[in-house]
């Protein structure tokens, strides 16, 4: 229904450029419980607040990336997960739409193990099985972001990370890094 030339309640509306909302409006807003889908096939589902993703919900990309958490002013924000399309799983804390502070995933004999530090390495959770995964898939993600407490600067300079990365592989057969700048 409509106050004042508004949405108000639970209704369906397309927008000229595509983008498609069923849910809950308050004047005029997506409000409350609501799915989007964006012209180009990416999905939000989840909570809104005078437009904005904020609360909890699961953005999906085009390519079946997938964020499942917390968002807050339109961004991933607080506690979550995401998903690749390869099965792999980060479970941590994001700011402001990337990886913050601490997590740690490790795929092991069939099962999802993660732990998390702060304050340059104290274990703030043991090493705990969170999920189950193929037998086959092994490996160790670890996300971090340096304690200003302790690193002068918050800044890494890529190309030294990319030289020292390889070098790494380099001398350990068989293990594959991957450096990535979120």
């Amino acid at each position: 229904y409509f106050i004042k030339g508004k949405e108000n309640g639970k209704g369906k509306k397309t927008w000229p450029d595509g983008l498609e909302y069923e849910g809950e409006f308050k004047d005029g807003l997506k409000h409350g419980k609501g799915t989007c889908i964006f012209p180009n096939k990416q999905k939000y589902i989840g909570d809104f607040i005078m437009g904005k993703y904020e609360g909890k919900g699961e953005f999906i990309w085009e390519n079946e990336m997938k964020y499942k958490g917390e968002f807050k002013d339109n961004k991933i924000n607080g506690e979550g997960e995401w998903f690749w399309p390869n099965g792999d799983v980060y479970k941590g804390h994001f700011t402001n739409g990337k990886c913050d502070g601490y997590g740690i995933e490790k795929k092991k004999d069939g099962k999802i193990y993660e732990t998390k530090f702060e304050n340059g390495g104290k274990t703030i959770q043991k090493l705990t099985v969170v999920g189950e995964c193929e037998p086959h898939r092994t490996g160790t993600t670890v996300t971090f972001k340096p304690d200003p407490d302790i690193f002068d600067s918050e800044i890494y300079d890529y190309e030294t990370l990319k030289i020292r990365t390889r070098e790494l592989a380099f001398l350990n057969k068989g293990l594959r890094l991957t450096l990535r700048d979120d």
